[in-house]
């Protein structure tokens, strides 16, 4: 009986460093999944909370005649596909005109978050998905200040619009 032959002393290395580059691949596969996930996961919340903008705009402006707190009640009910669990229509200086179903923070505390929030952006806070979105009037490219409004016309300010999302369906 011969006894067992042992690798050669490379052979030991090339496997041991074979082993390390399966690991560090593995390791780069999971990191760019994980960012992947991570970019789509963003992407689908901003398109969900541009989707409930696109229809609360549209209801308000279908009901444009009602008084304002009845088109952001209609409105809320429009968005509920969306998952909106929150909307208020704030003023110039970002408190809620109007509001329809439940905060997840008290109004002074959303006037505070509106007032440093970029626009359009979903923020993840508590449970939830917050975003502010502000309509801007559109000015020349001067800067020039708007043209008067017509005699008898309906003028409009920027309507600004808080909505919290519950992102359930994206997570």
């Amino acid at each position: 009986v011969s006894p067992p032959r042992s690798l050669p002393r490379w052979s030991r290395a090339a496997a041991v460093a074979a082993i390390g580059l399966m690991g560090a691949a593995l390791i780069a596969i999971v990191w760019t999944t994980q960012r992947s996930v991570r970019d789509a996961r963003a992407t689908m919340l901003t398109g969900q909370a541009a989707e409930a903008n696109g229809v609360v705009r549209a209801r308000m402006m279908e009901l444009a005649d009602l008084p304002l707190a009845e088109r952001v009640n209609s409105a809320f009910e429009a968005a509920a596909a969306q998952h909106v669990k929150y909307l208020a229509v704030l003023e110039a200086d970002n408190t809620v005109a109007a509001d329809a179903g439940q905060p997840s923070a008290d109004h002074a505390a959303l006037q505070a978050w509106v007032a440093s929030a970029a626009p359009a952006l979903p923020v993840r806070v508590g449970d939830r998905v917050r975003v502010v979105f502000k309509r801007t009037r559109n000015r020349a490219r001067d800067d020039a200040p708007p043209p008067p409004p017509a005699a008898g016309a309906r003028t409009r300010g920027p309507a600004t619009f808080l909505l919290e999302l519950d992102p359930g369906m994206v997570d």
